[in-house]
């Protein structure tokens, strides 16, 4: 239940980047579409403080999100066994 709880969260996390960032991405890391994570996390890295306000208020939402599941991941696994 929390590991489907988290995978809920980080769906939507991932439709407010896509739609708040879309044109900053096409803008700023057209060069990484289609070149992998690591490529693109790089990109978005690097030219965030060149994104829209709203893009990068989805993005630290995002990244705040991922840092609590990170640290909520051994405690998930704990209550899943």
């Amino acid at each position: 239940m929390v590991l489907a709880a988290v995978s809920a969260g980080k769906a939507d996390t991932r439709a407010q980047v896509r739609q708040s960032c879309g044109q900053d991405i096409q803008q700023y890391c057209q060069s990484a579409i289609g070149g992998g994570k690591e490529k693109m996390r790089n990109c978005v890295r690097d030219n965030a403080s060149q994104f829209s306000e709203p893009c990068r208020a989805a993005l630290k939402d995002a990244w705040q999100v991922r840092r609590q599941q990170n640290d909520k991941a051994p405690a998930a696994q704990t209550d899943a066994e």
